[in-house]
This record gives C-alpha cells, sequence and structure tokens, in this order.
C-alpha cells in the first residue's frame, strides 16, 4: 500500500520549482550585469542593456523589460550557479530601429523578432548552466521579458490540492474496506 502512495505522489507532483522573470523586481533603467527571478545576466558583448520601464515602441507590454541594443549581447546564469532550463519567453523590437523584422540565437535556437511581443518556446535550453543571447540590432534596441524558467535538479512538490484529493480517495477506499 505504501508503495502506491509513494507512486501516486510522484504521478500526481506538480512543477512549484518554475519561476517567471519579469525584471519588475529590479531599479528602472538600470545597467546590466543585473539579477532578476533568480537568474544573472550580464554582457558577452559590448553594446547597450539594461532594464527599462517598458520595452518602447511596438514592444511595450507596460511593465519593466530587458532591453538590449547597438550590438550587445546578453549571458544569462542562475544565481548563485547550477542548471537551469528556460521554456519561454517574450521578445520583439523595440524603438530605434527601421527594421520590420529581426533573427537573434537564443542558445542553439534562433527565433525571428518582429514589431510587438511574441512568446516563444523552446525545448532544446534544458539542464543548461548558460545561455547566450545574441546581439541586438546595431541601429536600435531588442525588449526581451516574461522568462519562464526552472530548476531540473529541485524535487517536485506535490500540488496542496492534489494532495487533499488524494486523501479523500485514500479515506474513501479505507472506509469501504471496513465496511
Amino acid at each position: 500500500m505504501r508503495n502506491v502512495i509513494g507512486l501516486v505522489l510522484c504521478l500526481f507532483a506538480g512543477s512549484a520549482n518554475a519561476a517567471v522573470v519579469t525584471f519588475d523586481d529590479i531599479a528602472s533603467n538600470i545597467d546590466i550585469p543585473v539579477v532578476s527571478g533568480g537568474l544573472l545576466f550580464t554582457y558577452n558583448n559590448p553594446g547597450i542593456a539594461s532594464a527599462w520601464n517598458t520595452g518602447g515602441g511596438s514592444s511595450n507590454n507596460g511593465t519593466q523589460a530587458l532591453i538590449i541594443g547597438f550590438g550587445a549581447g546578453v549571458e544569462i546564469t542562475r544565481d548563485g550557479g547550477g542548471l537551469f532550463s528556460i521554456d519561454s519567453l517574450d521578445a520583439g523590437l523595440s524603438w530605434f530601429t527601421a527594421l520590420s523584422s529581426f533573427d537573434i540565437n537564443v542558445g542553439s535556437e534562433v527565433i525571428t523578432l518582429g514589431l510587438g511581443y511574441d512568446a516563444y518556446s523552446f525545448t532544446s535550453l534544458t539542464n543548461i548552466s548558460s545561455l547566450a543571447i545574441s546581439s541586438g540590432p546595431a541601429d536600435g534596441y531588442i525588449a526581451i521579458d516574461n522568462i519562464n524558467w526552472s530548476n531540473p535538479s529541485a524535487a517536485p512538490v506535490p500540488e496542496p490540492g492534489l494532495l487533499v484529493l488524494l486523501g479523500v480517495g485514500l479515506a474513501g477506499i479505507g472506509f469501504s474496506r471496513k465496511r
């Protein structure tokens, strides 16, 4: 019976070790390096990279974002080190560019940014120790926000609601056996 309970708990374990970096937890208009949401952002190419109030231009979702431009690139690591996975992020071209699209490398993936935020999902950015985002355009900026990441080495934590349902089910089984 204990093995069955352990198996059920493993099956119903949620991914409570996931986080979203919104850059809203740091001061506005601050240059990198900066830590936000458990990740460290540093330069991997000289240029301009900072956290700004909004993405500016078409890539403006009304919240703070990471702005990369004029040839800057960004390296992302976990604050304090360790492996992490990137599931998705929002990105788009920002102000001061005449471009309508621009390709950037996010690790081994290439994404094409347009005039406004789009969500980009990744399957190959798992168990990495660092992630390079290639240079922004030479004549403008890109904006990155809402980075969904997780710690793959953290043990899954059971979701409370599922544990309650499991407990009620097991109590029902126990009650029916007593009859």
